[in-house]
């Protein structure tokens, strides 16, 4: 485990086979954060059960020596650490979603129809892009609470209405991806309205279709740093009193979805670039 930023409590947690060498191997990473909003706590909790199931199971579970030994894992299960030392236990509220300068990071990042530049980002924002530059990353998870669907790009695209399909270039390819989450978990996938009025068929939606976000990090990550990232809403309350009791739930219900997305990380053509003395160059790092 090493500190994005120790002094503000924003770890993270690397895991692979051979982990000192993660940054020479011939292996994806995938990057998987939680609590961006602090009041939205499962994902917190299900990074830090999928850390500690990952590192004691590599040598008794092939499924995990495999997945392992070809995939890098970063994992941040807190990235607004200060909204979740303030957050309320409550299933609708907004106490503790913002970071302590009021920001909220979820509308924070740069976007991909917006060439200008910003005035001001919130350190954990700062932070966050910083490190998604430093550890390229192939796959993205953000978790989320809510609703309960998989949701991907575009969050927000300007020349369509709020409701309305924006489709990303990789169109195919995230419906495929979002499928292998929400078919593969217990109850995305149920053709019926979960958390109010949504209805997400198959538990996947276009997060433009669903309400239009502008500046958020998932948009953010697949425009400017190719990582296919989705965001996936854990469940329908986003503070349960019983939290700690809902931790088993959220364990057992994303387990074979968390391991069915993984394997998108290695779908495509991987390998290095180095230059002719076989030193690894700029482009691969």
């Amino acid at each position: 485990s090493s500190g994005i930023n120790a002094e503000y409590g924003i770890n993270e947690i690397t895991i692979t086979s051979n982990v000192s060498h993660w940054q020479t191997a011939n292996k994806p990473s995938v990057k998987y954060v939680a609590n961006m909003h602090g009041n939205e706590i499962r994902g917190r909790g299900f990074l830090m059960k999928l850390a500690h199931y990952l590192a004691i199971m590599y040598d008794s579970d092939t499924d995990v020596k495999e997945i392992l030994d070809t995939t890098v894992f970063h994992l941040i299960p807190t990235i607004n650490p200060d909204g979740f030392a303030s957050a309320a236990r409550s299933c609708a509220g907004v106490t503790g979603r913002y970071t302590s300068d009021g920001t909220d990071m979820n509308r924070d990042f740069p976007t991909h129809w917006f060439s200008g530049s910003r005035l001001k980002f919130s350190d954990e924002t700062k932070m966050i892009m910083s490190y998604a530059k430093q550890v390229p990353a192939v796959l993205g998870i953000s978790f989320h609470d809510g609703a309960l669907v998989t949701n991907y790009p575009w969050d927000g695209e300007p020349n369509t209405n709020s409701g309305k399909y924006a489709a990303s270039p990789d169109d195919a390819l995230y419906i495929t991806m979002a499928k292998a989450y929400s078919l593969n978990h217990k109850s995305m996938y149920k053709t019926s309205a979960q958390c109010g009025a949504d209805y997400f068929p198959d538990g996947i939606t276009n997060g433009n279709k669903w309400y239009k976000v502008f500046n958020g990090m998932q948009d953010w990550n697949y425009y400017y740093n190719d990582c296919f990232e989705v965001t996936i809403e854990l469940g329908c309350c986003k503070y349960p009193n019983d939290a700690a009791s809902t931790f088993s739930d959220v364990w057992s219900d994303n387990f074979n979805s968390i391991f069915a997305f993984s394997k998108y990380a290695n779908i495509g053509i991987k390998g290095r670039v180095t230059d002719f003395k076989g030193r690894l160059s700029q482009v691969s790092r």
